[in-house]
């Protein structure tokens, strides 16, 4: 088991559904944008680290209403 997994296996015993079940997976893509001064929805719309930010973002809004 890899670090962070053990990490995140901690964090989810101690605060349980406190936690996003969203992540942001680490991608070349997310890397990358910042060097383009663009965000990553505007240099890779498609790209995993994309999906996983407008996830999340849905997850946020349903737990703020």
């Amino acid at each position: 088991m890899k670090i962070t997994e053990e990490s995140l296996e901690l964090l989810r015993q101690e605060f349980k559904d406190k936690l996003f079940k969203n992540g942001i997976k680490v991608c070349s893509r997310l890397r990358e944008c910042p060097s383009f001064g663009k965000t990553i929805f505007d240099y890779a719309k498609n790209s995993q680290g994309a999906i996983d930010f407008l996830n999340l973002a849905k997850e946020l809004k349903r737990r703020i209403k």
